[in-house]
């Protein structure tokens, strides 16, 4: 078929040349060279077509679908436009230098006029189906997990403008508008660009077939053996089991002291600053410590996720009866926190710091690590992508990007809940799963490799006064979470210095957890005799232990009527109301914390508005 020449461009009026000049790039002169240059290439006939409206884009992706185009009679037919609206278009499409028109002299009327798309405009215009989008994907996830990822040399030496599309691309999971890329990069740059690019096929451009137009980038996969990942800090971290610890210390400060609410609907700053500073400091994936307040949000959501925290009244109520069953099986109280389902009341106070992933979302990324361990957690994010997208039900091509950029966001969400859940370990600049991680892929009936089994050491020091030097590394994730529970961490250093106390052994006494274990595990890791009177002196005060239960209602219960009658022969005897039972009482609401701190001064097990 024809191909367009200079004579063509010249057969176009002034009028006509200069504005098409405008259209190919802003302030240029009409130039029949510049436009016989740039009317074909990549970026050229990207602007020449989304300068069509719907109508005459519709148009002329119907003609190139054969070389030798279709009739006026056929576009008539097919697309239900009228004669008038035809012959426009077909005049505009002219004036564009895209298609032209051969009349029929044979006839009088010009249905049988043909309108033939130029055979350089037609062979450059790619327009594709879901199908085409599905199959790059599914070639770009086998691309990324090829070893030789990034180890070949760059075949586009150090063109900054190359380099950017590359990881403009990246950033938003292989694909983006065209439109989006010539907003960020200068015209004439990006033109040599994406020549360069598209012909040592680091990127492939294809059109909507359909309007809106819009032109899509995409990664080919030869430009996943020249990506540089950007990797993580040489640092080592592993958080173990520390974020569900925190949902324990969380419980156990919201229980005693309570989570309460002002007028504005916000939680007490004294509140708070209590439960802020229970917690134990999580790590992200560079080796930075997450904020307490970020950890307490993300806490309090699982929490509620599990319906094991909710609003009621003016405070929160807080249990752990929900996973009463699985408080000394960290994996199975981890695993049944990510497969909660959204909570059906839910309240601003308990949003997450950042979306907390979908358990598919969870299952997809632990996958992904799992094949390829040690991951770059940026690899491992876009294979994710990648293999999601392969069966995206994603049914409007022009929504693609958005949908691929959605699900990079989710998955970098996914990755770092994991760290921060103790699923992976970052080290030497890549992650790979822990033992919390690769517990919780068996779940999820993934393979997994399985790592040496950290055996019991003994690394543990614990002093006759119950003080306990316990090396950050060294001992599994279960038997961290078994000793941690069970006392109080003074210090979260090199060394966790921690301390067997009467108050950290009632803590788990009130959560329901057995004191039987947490013997069994220091007996098995301790380096230093243990004292000869631990065992009996934590199973007595666990016996012993007064308990205290307060009800929304102003109702309190305790197993010992000695603390009732104390508190009415006391200075506190106004803050009950009537006594019911020697014990049971009926006290005033302003004197809860009154009676909060009483109790706390007789090491009592208090049960904050929990049933």
């Amino acid at each position: 078929m024809i191909k367009r020449s200079i004579d063509h461009i010249k057969k176009l009026g002034p009028a006509e040349r200069k504005a098409l000049a405008e259209i190919l790039s802003a302030g240029k002169k009409a130039d029949g060279g510049f436009i016989a240059r740039t009317l074909t290439t990549p970026l050229g006939l990207f602007r020449v077509l989304k300068s069509l409206s719907a109508e005459e884009y519709r148009v002329f992706a119907e003609i190139a679908k054969d070389p030798s185009g279709t009739t006026l009679g056929h576009i008539e037919t097919t697309l239900k436009l009228k004669r008038d609206v035809i012959d426009a278009i077909a005049d505009s499409l002219e004036k564009k230098l895209l298609a032209f028109v051969i009349k029929n002299r044979q006839h009088l009327h010009n249905k049988s006029d043909r309108l033939i798309p130029y055979e350089d405009a037609r062979a450059a215009f790619n327009p594709v189906e879901l199908s085409h989008i599905h199959n790059v994907y599914r070639t770009l996830h086998e691309a990324v997990g090829e070893r030789n990822s990034g180890n070949k040399q760059s075949v586009i030496g150090n063109n900054q403008h190359s380099k950017g599309i590359i990881r403009m691309l990246l950033q938003n999971g292989g694909i983006a508008s065209l439109n989006e890329i010539t907003a960020k990069i200068e015209a004439r740059s990006l033109s040599a660009s994406l020549n360069e690019l598209i012909e040592k096929n680091i990127i492939t451009i294809a059109h909507t077939p359909a309007p809106p137009f819009d032109a899509l980038v995409f990664l080919a996969p030869e430009a996943l053996a020249i990506v540089e990942w950007e990797g993580l800090a040489e640092k080592t971290t592993q958080n173990h089991y520390k974020l569900l610890l925190n949902i324990l210390f969380l419980y156990d400060t919201i229980s005693t002291f309570g989570l309460f609410l002002t007028q504005q609907e916000n939680f007490r700053k004294v509140d708070l600053d209590r439960i802020l500073h229970a917690l134990l400091p999580v790590e992200n994936m560079a080796g930075k410590k997450a904020s307490a307040s970020q950890i307490f949000q993300l806490c309090l959501h699982l929490m509620h996720r599990r319906k094991l925290a909710e609003i009621e009244g003016d405070s929160v109520r807080v249990s752990l009866s929900p996973v009463a069953d699985y408080l000394n099986q960290p994996d199975v109280f981890l695993f049944t926190l990510i497969n909660s389902n959204d909570a059906e009341s839910h309240h601003l106070l308990f949003d997450p710091p950042f979306p907390v992933p979908p358990r598919e979302s969870i299952r997809k990324m632990l996958e992904i690590i799992a094949a390829r361990e040690p991951a770059v957690p940026q690899a491992a994010i876009f294979a994710a992508v990648a293999d999601t997208m392969q069966t995206s039900r994603c049914n409007d091509i022009k929504n693609i990007p958005y949908t691929a950029r959605a699900l990079m966001q989710d998955f970098e969400h996914t990755i770092q809940f994991l760290h921060l859940a103790g699923a992976t370990i970052a080290a030497d600049g890549k992650i790979f799963l822990s033992d919390i991680g690769t517990a919780l892929a068996e779940k999820f009936n993934l393979p997994v490799k399985h790592h040496p089994p950290i055996g019991n050491k003994k690394i543990v020091y614990i002093n006759p006064d119950y003080n306990v030097l316990i090396p950050r590394e060294g001992l599994s994730s279960r038997d961290y979470y078994t000793l941690l529970s069970r006392m109080d961490i003074l210090k979260d250093d090199v060394v966790i210095h921690a301390k067997i106390t009467h108050r950290s052994i009632l803590n788990a006494y009130k959560r329901g957890m057995r004191i039987e274990e947490f013997i069994e595990v220091i007996n098995a890791v301790s380096k230093t005799l243990l004292p000869q009177n631990l065992s009996f002196m934590l199973k007595e005060w666990a016996r012993q232990a007064v308990e205290v239960h307060i009800s929304q209602a102003l109702l309190i219960k305790v197993n010992h009527s000695f603390f009732l009658d104390e508190i009415q022969a006391g200075k506190l005897q106004k803050a009950i109301l009537e006594r019911l039972s020697p014990t049971v009482a009926i006290i005033r609401k302003d004197h809860i914390d009154e009676m909060v701190k009483h109790a706390r001064r007789k090491d009592a097990v208090i049960r904050l508005f929990e049933e």
